[in-house]
């Protein structure tokens, strides 16, 4: 793996993530996992997601709008943004019982964390976002789309 090139790539696709980002005051970076970090109103992506992360995540959105087809890159990126859009919908103590929820040592299943409200909230922020703004969705996955792959043979 030549590190320089992997660092261009990455720069290149976190530039396209950047721009699409632009108007909703938001940045995006690698990362080890898609995460929001809302003190910072930055979105962590990754490249790489367990097959049974990816299965779980696919088959909830589907399953609740199964209208939408999307890649599951597409799916983790506009749910972290919708946490981003969401974030003032709840209240603080909605908010609290969510940390603490999701900070404790109980292990949650995939069906429980989906539907705590601020995820599903997210969720379907992302579903409603694809729907009604399909065009800049699809210009953002025709220009990632050959970045990620690139990526992926290089690596």
């Amino acid at each position: 793996m030549d590190m320089n090139t992997f660092n261009k790539n990455i720069e290149i696709l976190n530039n396209a993530l950047n721009d699409f980002l632009q108007p909703f005051d938001c940045e995006a970076t690698l990362g080890t996992d898609f995460e929001y970090f809302y003190p910072l109103s930055l979105i962590r992506y990754t490249l790489v997601v367990t097959d049974i992360q990816e299965d779980s995540f696919l088959n909830f959105c589907e399953s609740l709008f199964p209208d939408i087809k999307a890649d599951i890159f597409l799916w983790f990126f506009l749910h972290e943004l919708g946490h981003h859009e969401t974030l003032d919908d709840f209240d603080d103590m909605t908010h609290m019982v969510y940390h603490s929820i999701i900070n404790s040592d109980i292990r949650l299943s995939d069906e429980y964390y989906y539907n705590l409200p601020i995820e599903k909230a997210a969720t379907e922020w992302a579903r409603n976002y694809i729907l009604t703004h399909a065009k800049d969705v699809y210009k953002l996955w025709q220009k990632i789309q050959p970045i990620i792959r690139q990526i992926y043979q290089e690596n």
